[in-house]
Formats: C-alpha cells, sequence, structure tokens
C-alpha cells in the first residue's frame, strides 16, 4: 500500500539557504521524494502538521508587484494560508493519481508516477489557465474566443475574490453551483448563464485532456463516471426566433424619420435585409473592395458584393439589387463614411480586440435606436425589442412565405447545415400551423 506525505528535505540547502519541501512516496520499504516546486528554512515549517507555521510573525505575507499590458500594478500576496493551500492542492493531486493507478490495476512506478505528477503541476492554476487560453486565442487570431473567456474571465472575478489562489482543481460542482447562484442573483438570464458554464466546460474538458485537469472533480454531467453533475441544459431556454411580417416591413421602409439617429438604424436594418440578412459584422466591414462586377450565363454584366463571412470564412456574392443600390446611395449622401468603408458602422482606426469591441458597441446603439423604431411605429410586443438579428429572421421568412423551399434559403443564408435553417423558419410554421386550425 503506497503512503503520501509532505517533508521538509533538510538534506539539501538551496541557493536562497532554504530547503526544498518534497513529496514523499512510500511503497513497502521503497521511498522516493518529488519536487513540489516550494520551499522553506526550518524555523517556518511546523514539523507535525508538515505544513507552513500558522503564525503571521514567523510566516509573513510575501508581496510581489506585477506590471499589466495597460501599465497598471497589480499586486500578488502570497500568505502561509495560500503556501498551505498549495500544498494540500498538491497532496490531493497525488492521492488522486495513486487511486487512478490503483482503480485501473496498473502496475506502476515511480517514474510513471512522477511523469502523472509534474503533468499535475504544470499551469494547474486556474487563473492562469484561462489567460494561457485567452493568449492561444489571440495569438492564433480567433479575437472572438479570447474575448469570450475574457468576459468569463471578468465574471469570474466578480464572483470569486480569491480566484487567484484557485487550481483547475478547485472548479468543482459546489465552486460551479455557487457560480451559477450568483449569476441568478444578478439577475442574468438563464440564456446567459448556459453561456458562461459552455465556457467553463471547454475550459476544463481542455484542461483534462491535456492532463492538469481532475476527472474526480469535474461538475459537469457524467462524462467521467461521477453521477449527479450539473446539466447545462438546465439553463438553456428555447429562444424564439422572432421576425417583422411583411406589412410592418413595409411600414418601417416608408417610414421617414426626423431623428436622424433613427432614420439610419432603418437604412442599416433594410441594408442587411435586401443583403440576404447578412449578420452585422459582416456588413460593418464593408468596403469599396468588396464591390466588384461579374458576368451572367447570359452574358449580361452585373454589380455584385463579394464578402466572406466571418463565422464560417466561407466567400458569399450578392447582385446589387436597386434596393442595395439605393441604400448605399443614402448612406453616400447622408453620412458621414469612414475610409472606404460603405456603411457609417467603423468609425475609427482600430484592429484586433478594439475592432471587435467597437463593432459590438456600434451594434448596441444600433439595437437601441431599433427598439425606438418600434415604439414610435407603434409594433406589436411580439417584435417590440428589435435588433440587428431581426433582419435575416425576416429576410428567411419572406422567402418561405414566397414559398421557395428549405435548400434555397439555406443558400441564401449561407447555413452549413439545413437544421439551422429549420430553426430560423420553426416560428413561421408554427404560426402558419396556428393559422390553419
Amino acid at each position: 500500500m503506497a503512503k503520501i506525505s509532505v517533508v521538509l528535505f533538510k538534506s539539501k540547502l538551496l541557493k536562497n539557504g532554504e530547503h526544498p519541501i518534497m513529496l514523499r512516496v512510500t511503497v513497502g520499504n521503497k521511498m522516493k521524494h518529488f519536487s513540489m516546486d516550494m520551499s522553506t528554512n526550518p524555523k517556518q515549517w511546523d514539523e507535525k502538521e508538515a505544513r507552513f507555521i500558522a503564525d503571521k510573525r514567523i510566516n509573513p505575507d510575501l508581496v510581489s508587484e506585477v506590471i499589466n499590458e495597460d501599465g497598471s500594478i497589480k499586486k500578488h500576496i502570497i500568505s502561509y494560508k495560500s503556501k498551505n493551500a498549495a500544498l494540500n492542492t498538491r497532496q490531493v493531486l497525488a492521492d488522486e493519481i495513486l487511486k487512478k493507478f490503483t482503480d485501473s490495476k496498473t502496475d506502476w512506478t515511480f517514474s510513471m508516477f512522477a511523469d502523472e505528477f509534474a503533468k499535475k503541476l504544470t499551469r494547474n492554476n486556474f487563473a492562469e489557465y484561462i489567460d494561457a487560453r485567452i493568449k492561444y486565442y489571440k495569438e492564433n487570431k480567433r479575437t472572438k474566443y479570447g474575448i469570450s473567456f475574457q468576459e468569463l474571465k471578468h465574471k469570474i472575478a466578480l464572483y470569486d475574490k480569491k480566484v487567484d489562489a484557485k487550481y483547475i482543481q478547485d472548479i468543482d460542482r459546489s465552486w460551479v453551483q455557487g457560480f451559477i447562484d450568483y449569476c441568478t442573483k444578478q439577475s442574468n438570464k438563464p440564456n446567459t448563464i448556459s453561456i458562461y458554464l459552455r465556457g467553463l466546460r471547454v475550459l476544463l474538458n481542455n484542461a483534462i485532456s491535456e492532463g492538469i485537469g481532475s476527472k474526480e472533480s469535474y461538475p459537469f454531467s457524467d462524462k467521467y463516471g461521477s453521477t449527479g453533475g450539473i446539466k447545462i441544459s438546465d439553463y438553456r431556454t428555447e429562444t424564439r426566433k422572432r421576425y417583422i411580417p411583411v406589412d410592418y416591413l413595409t411600414k418601417l421602409k416608408n417610414k421617414k424619420f426626423d431623428n436622424l439617429r433613427l432614420e439610419r438604424a432603418k437604412h442599416l436594418f433594410l441594408f442587411s435585409f435586401y443583403c440576404y440578412g447578412i449578420n452585422w459584422t459582416d456588413m460593418a466591414k464593408l468596403t469599396k473592395k468588396n464591390q466588384d462586377q461579374t458576368v451572367t450565363e447570359t452574358g449580361h454584366v452585373k454589380d455584385v458584393l463579394i464578402y466572406k463571412r466571418s463565422k464560417t470564412k466561407k466567400s458569399y456574392s450578392i447582385a446589387i439589387t436597386p434596393e442595395i443600390l439605393s441604400e448605399l446611395t443614402w448612406f453616400r449622401v447622408n453620412t458621414l463614411l469612414y475610409k472606404d468603408y460603405l456603411l457609417p458602422i467603423i468609425t475609427e482606426d482600430v484592429v484586433n480586440d478594439k475592432l471587435v469591441e467597437h463593432i459590438k458597441s456600434k451594434r448596441r446603439r444600433f439595437s437601441e435606436a431599433l427598439k425606438d423604431i418600434a415604439t414610435e411605429l407603434e409594433f406589436p410586443q411580439a417584435f417590440a425589442d428589435l435588433s440587428s438579428y431581426f433582419a435575416r429572421h425576416s429576410f428567411a421568412m419572406a422567402l418561405r412565405q414566397k414559398g421557395l423551399n428549405i435548400d434555397v434559403i439555406q443558400t441564401a443564408l449561407g447555413h452549413s447545415s439545413p437544421t439551422t435553417t429549420k430553426t430560423y423558419l420553426a416560428s413561421f410554421d408554427n404560426d402558419f400551423m396556428e393559422e390553419q386550425t
């Protein structure tokens, strides 16, 4: 039977004048010591408890300063409590490794234990692991994902003020349930909580696949053998896809607003609708370079908008109809366009993360203006909460009402799967059935 213990290895003196704290693994009459990346001197060590002496006069706090990317200074305080907590975690990790070997009836060696223990110690601080993922996404030009995890990290920091001292293995069912309760008290909607939980799940699954996470403390579902895990589906409500019926679209189109803010929002909405429901990010990035000409099979030359969809990276070509041309002309005459952009969305010279935030900020303002439009036009409650998504859904419904089949609508929307298209059309089909019955 293997035995795990923590010892101050006094027979070895480090350059800093301290002795290393080691993990001792004993099997029968064989014994091996493993580094725990920590050290101290005998005066600060409690031999009986095998931990740092719980006295600030003997083990005062260590304060270090780190300069952030924005130039601000963040202080890290390391107390005897945090160091003892780290030792506790490391000992638990060692116990988990031995349990894993025992349960799988593995004829293990000290070398095998060393490899597993080294993996467990690598990058197992939870906050640091999130930072590593954010850095990975930024370096690989996956800015959207990086921002999502940045937002998740911010939310977690509000919930757990001591998250910097947490290890990946500490993110267990109890911790996650507390996070859910916190989000609920903050009036976060179920779908928002679901997004946070999915982000957490991605982090923990990645950590486990990298050999530094813990299957035993995994909080979600029953994926790794545990029972009673948290089900993310319980926190995700079905969002009904809203659209504007043609009669109300016509009312919106024909209304001329005295307020330029509302008039501009109206034209942006119509432009998206005419362009097959092009999403906000893609239309924001359109420039004169996206305008081109093609020749049809009958030999006619036509003007088109060619762009690559941000979400799928697929290229699309949209014929510049009289309606689209009319909208482009309106923006050119009535708004101040920045550089070569076709629409008044991007108005600053920003790139990467700042560009993403800039576009999101403009979308929030756009959605606010649309809600004001719905109020002024006295739209029914069913679509009073207008947003940029309504143009895309409305375009899909307009095609459906014309009797076009799902394959055609799927191609127009750029969906990779007909399942997504069917989800868009679910509201129309339900309304149609209700009218017929």
